[in-house]
């Protein structure tokens, strides 16, 4: 019969990993604005923002975002259905804050939530 030290072991190497997966550790999450027929993402170091078209509707979708130090918007930007554009920071910079956005030419585009990195 195995010790209670020896599996005490395991157990918490398992919560320790459970709670870096649901959120509850200290690890970076990686925030998600969604609009109609795609989303723009930002990796949990918040050096790298994708944008992704999900729907084969005819329109591009775009994320717009700020980089820290720097109060210009950037875009990454797609061109069909199923493409995914990203754009990675150089050392030392993060996306500040992003949003999705679909471009709708004659009807106007429209933009889902706004993310901040709530590290910086």
């Amino acid at each position: 019969m195995k010790s209670l030290k020896t599996l005490r072991k395991p157990a918490a190497a398992t919560a320790l990993a459970l709670g870096l997966v649901f959120g509850g550790g200290s690890a970076a999450q990686a925030l998600t604005s969604y609009v109609e027929g795609g989303y723009a993402t930002s990796s949990g170091s918040y050096r790298t923002i994708t944008a992704k078209d999900t729907s084969a509707d005819g329109n591009r979708i775009y994320g717009n975002y700020w980089k820290t130090g720097n109060s210009k918007r950037f875009q990454v930007i797609t061109y069909n259905y199923g493409e995914t554009a990203s754009a990675t920071m150089a050392k030392g910079i993060q996306v500040h804050h992003f949003q999705a956005c679909v471009d709708k030419p004659i009807s106007g585009d429209t933009c889902g939530p706004i993310k901040y990195n709530p590290y910086v």
